[in-house]
């Protein structure tokens, strides 16, 4: 579930879908359903997402919703999935992701999606690890990663799957924030705060401006991205990367 929390014009987002905060078919819906709801409700300038979870943000897609499944399965399940990242992105107002744990795959897209991020000092790693496990990075996340940290830089995160530690991420332009653990609440809702002073229609207005040029792009690849996505997903070397995350085990692949 979701936890709705109000700090007057800020609201609180705080994600507890299960102990890792692992991105389930029913999370990913839910969290579709308040960012579309959310999006425009003036009584709120700046949404804080955080986690109930305190050794994660969240691990990241649940790999059950495409172990064993078939095409048109992955496919129904991967395009509600990137339903939600869109939602994400282009959400109205400013988004401050607060992470006091692991944000790992999809969670670090999350992040990546967000306006702001704040990360704890030594309470977890951030990272891509998509390449790990056989799987391909979205085009749109590849992007905003590209324009966020630098072409090589990004080059680097997808193709090695590196987890970064706080500080390393916070070097590369990954995050913005390294707090200590005992007071990124606080400092990331103060951030949140002052945002929350300037009026509805100049933050919309920001936040449209910077998200904007992305529509186009994201129009003329999202069936393309999905097909192949579905295609690798499909693939045996897939399979067992995301098999091995269930059990626990390093992915044997076949070539």
């Amino acid at each position: 579930m979701i936890e709705k929390i109000q700090h007057e014009n800020v609201l609180e987002l705080k994600m507890n879908f299960n102990e890792n905060n692992k991105l389930t078919k029913e999370a990913i819906l839910e969290l579709k359903s308040v960012f579309d709801e959310e999006s425009f409700n003036r009584g709120n300038r700046v949404v804080l997402l955080t986690s109930a979870a305190s050794k994660f943000f969240s691990n990241g897609l649940d790999p059950e919703l495409f172990i064993g499944k078939s095409a048109d399965e992955i496919r129904t399940n991967f395009r509600l999935v990137g339903e939600m990242a869109d939602a994400l992105f282009f959400f109205a107002k400013p988004v401050i992701a607060v992470l006091e744990g692991h944000a790992m795959a999809m969670a670090a897209v999350m992040a990546l999606m967000s306006d702001y991020r704040f990360m704890a000092e030594k309470a977890g790693r951030i990272g891509f690890p998509e390449v790990l496990i056989s799987m391909t990075f979205p085009v749109l996340a590849s992007m905003v990663l590209r324009d966020l940290v630098g072409v090589k830089t990004a080059r680097d995160l997808i193709y090695t799957g590196k987890s970064l530690k706080p500080d390393e991420a916070k070097n590369c332009g990954l995050i913005d924030f390294v707090e200590p653990a005992e007071s990124i609440h606080e400092k990331a809702l103060k951030h949140a705060q002052k945002m929350s002073k300037m009026t509805f229609e100049a933050l919309t207005g920001i936040k449209r401006a910077s998200r904007e040029s992305y529509r186009p792009i994201l129009a003329g690849t999202a069936e393309w991205d999905l097909a192949h996505i579905v295609e690798t997903i499909e693939s045996p070397n897939s399979q067992e990367g995301f098999k091995s995350i269930t059990e626990g085990r390093r992915a044997v692949y076949s070539d």
